[in-house]
């Protein structure tokens, strides 16, 4: 399949130009646009490091629906894809108002998978707390109440969700309304299962993103129905002042917080909250999983008893929690920043620009890195990625032997230049960065000079 870097569209294998834009398409799936014969793929709604997200049509109804591609990384265990199909059978058995429906998973060609689910049309949970600092507090209640009650229905029947965050509700207009959807349910897990891909150099599965993970999940223990509801505790929090409960500089220090500190009650930030909601929350953020609400459906009760007293005024006051939150995010992405230049200290560092064979002035391709292994005709090196919109860089352009690379190389004694072909091209171990087998095509004469000269001093150095 091919895709348009301009209007995200997509594209059978045969076309060469967007017909919208004329874009020349990139290659990307190795498969083509209609999967298993029912679902086509129609447009690029995002790009993670787990995969890729695209709004598709059922062909067999028809309807749209949301699509998930899962990088094959995800399914090197040979058992990991039939514990993916097992997770697939669950899901599509599972059917709640405010859960995003699953309707169909497969494997991909690749050796990875999809899952095909439910559209829903509005505003991730996420984006509406950002733009409006905080929620009213019967609304906030409204959302939390949809998000416990598909939560206790999914936990009815041993599915867990494993990751609820404001990242995985979206809000659907709904007569005159809305309806909190809650997506991605078990995500998570198939990812752990990949023995490595979304585990840091510290070896943490929470470290990435440890705002909404609970005490027990963050000293290493399995998750249960207990961290969904404290989970869903610190998101009602961060709904109703605009900011998670435990911010810190560091990733570590956020965890170390969930495990030992008291959270602010939320009425001490905003005082209009009731004190039934403050109970509420409260009692969901509590350290020892069985001091937590018993079931998710027992904090859905509380919460509707609690209704009543909640104001549907939208808030002015919680609003610098933005701040607060945008400054933690920042220096999080320092730090991760800062470990991995440690990871990376003594390596060569270099410069990689992407050269379309069709179109050389797309100078903004260039992404920074580090070698990893070298030799006299190829090397494996290690950069981080460029976004541009819907377009991840190194996923559609470093294609094998299609595009020329332009890589400067810093020796200790100075830089050399080489041009090349990326060989292959997959997700680092980390699942971050990327790893590139680079094709050494030519090189001016005294820099090959160089370049050989220190190689031969590595070998001599054992």
């Amino acid at each position: 399949m091919k895709e348009c870097s301009t209007c995200a569209g997509c594209f059978d294998d045969q076309a060469l130009f967007c017909p919208t834009d004329g874009t020349r398409l990139v290659d990307t799936l190795p498969s083509g646009r209609v999967l298993d014969g029912r679902w086509q793929l129609d447009r690029v709604l995002g790009v993670g490091r787990h995969g890729s997200i695209y709004e598709a049509t059922d062909l067999a109804e028809p309807k749209r629906v949301l699509l998930k591609t899962l990088r094959p990384i995800l399914f090197q265990d040979p058992d990991s894809l039939e514990s993916f199909r097992r997770d697939v059978e669950r899901l599509t058995a599972f059917s709640h108002p405010n859960a995003g429906a699953v309707y169909a998973g497969g494997q991909l060609a690749n050796g990875g998978a999809y899952l095909a689910g439910e559209f829903v049309s509005g505003p991730l949970l996420r984006k509406v707390v950002e733009d409006e600092g905080g929620l009213s507090v019967a609304r906030a209640v409204r959302i939390a109440i949809g998000m416990a009650d598909a939560l206790a229905s999914a936990h009815s029947i041993g599915l867990l969700h494993r990751d609820v965050k404001p990242g995985n509700v979206l809000l659907e207009p709904a007569d005159g309304g809305e309806t909190a959807k809650l997506v991605d349910f078990e995500s998570t897990r198939w990812a752990q299962m990949a023995g490595g891909s979304s585990l840091t150099s510290t070896g943490s599965l929470v470290v990435r993103l440890p705002h909404y993970s609970s005490p027990e999940v963050c000293r290493g223990e399995a998750a249960t129905a207990a961290s969904d509801i404290y989970a869903l505790g610190i998101v009602l929090y961060e709904m109703l002042t605009g900011k998670p409960p435990f911010i810190a500089p560091v990733p570590t220090a956020v965890i170390i917080m969930h495990v030992t500190d008291t959270p602010e009650p939320p009425a001490a930030v905003r005082p209009e909250v009731p004190k039934a909601v403050n109970r509420a929350v409260l009692q969901a953020l509590e350290k020892k999983p069985g001091d937590r609400f018993e079931t998710a459906d027992a904090m859905a009760s509380a919460l509707r008893a609690a209704l009543g007293a909640c104001r549907d005024v939208s808030p002015g006051s919680v609003r610098e929690g933005l701040g607060v939150v945008a400054e933690a995010a920042n220096a999080e992405a320092a730090a991760l920043a800062r470990e991995r230049a440690r990871d990376t200290d003594g390596l060569l560092k270099l410069t990689l620009s992407i050269h379309d064979a069709s179109d050389d002035s797309k100078e903004s391709r260039k992404i920074e890195g580090v070698v990893r292994d070298m030799s006299e005709n190829g090397m494996r090196i290690e950069t981080g990625t460029v976004e541009t919109g819907q377009l991840n860089v190194i996923r559609d352009h470093t294609t094998a032997f299609k595009n020329r690379l332009e890589i400067d190389v810093r020796l200790p004694d100075g830089p050399i230049h080489i041009s090349g072909f990326a060989a292959w091209y997959k997700p680092a171990p980390d699942g971050i960065n990327w790893s590139v087998g680079v094709y050494i095509r030519d090189m001016p004469s005294a820099d090959r000079v160089r370049y050989q000269a220190y190689l031969a001093g590595l070998a001599a150095s054992g």
